[in-house]
């Protein structure tokens, strides 16, 4: 019944009526939060700060976390889910989440799933459009299905189409090219990163991305 009841709220217009409407449902939603209408599909969660704002249509299904920090954005038809199984077999306490923190954003149309949990950093932004996170796997030799978490660091930024595989962590002040294809091991702040698999293209010594006064939201474009 609580799952009917979530994909229903979900469906209805942005307001503090429906603020207050997923609140009573058991979620977590600042009254300033604009959230158009999405789909909560399965057991998920929503934990929304201050000023953040969720445009239409994004599929949500069995999120065991969404949190978004003060004045995150999230753009059109992104899709967030995970395996209920994989959530329940993980070693992490990532497992099953997705973490926004402050003035982070993710623009629209990407696929990201969450079963060993995403984390994109303060002020960082999944760019462009058709970029992908997969943060769980089939390890072939042992023949199972393993889960690892993905971080985005603080002021980074990923360009359209870019694919980034279980356990990778994408360093601060970075920026990853468009279509790049990201894997484990890349440890260096202030890169641009590129290719398949992603390696440092040239050191990025200044950028005004960097500063918070000149940041915008790509999300409400």
């Amino acid at each position: 019944m609580k799952i009917i009841l979530n994909a229903t709220l979900g469906l209805l217009p942005a307001g503090r009526l429906k603020n207050r409407l997923l609140n009573l449902a058991g979620h977590s939603i600042h009254k300033s939060a604009r959230i158009h209408p999405i789909l909560i599909l399965g057991r998920t969660r929503l934990v929304i700060s201050e000023g953040v704002h969720i445009g239409l249509l994004n599929v949500l299904r069995n999120v065991v976390q969404l949190e978004l920090s003060e004045h995150c954005v999230i753009g059109q038809f992104n899709w967030f889910s995970c395996d209920p199984g994989l959530v329940a077999s993980s070693p992490h306490l990532t497992a099953g989440t997705m973490t926004m923190l402050p003035f982070s954003d993710i623009t629209s149309k990407h696929l990201i799933d969450v079963a060993g949990g995403v984390t994109l950093g303060t002020h960082s932004i999944i760019g462009g459009a058709r970029s992908t996170l997969i943060s769980h796997g089939l390890d072939v030799e042992a023949n199972v299905v393993r889960t690892d978490p993905i971080t985005i660091g603080q002021y980074t930024m990923l360009g359209a189409c870019v694919q980034v595989i279980l356990g990778a962590n994408i360093p601060a002040y970075s920026v990853v090219a468009m279509g790049a294809l990201v894997t484990r091991g890349l440890t260096t702040e202030r890169m641009i990163y590129g290719g398949a698999p992603a390696r440092p293209l040239r050191e990025l010594n200044d950028a005004k991305f960097w500063l918070p006064e000149l940041h915008h939201k790509p999300g409400l474009e």
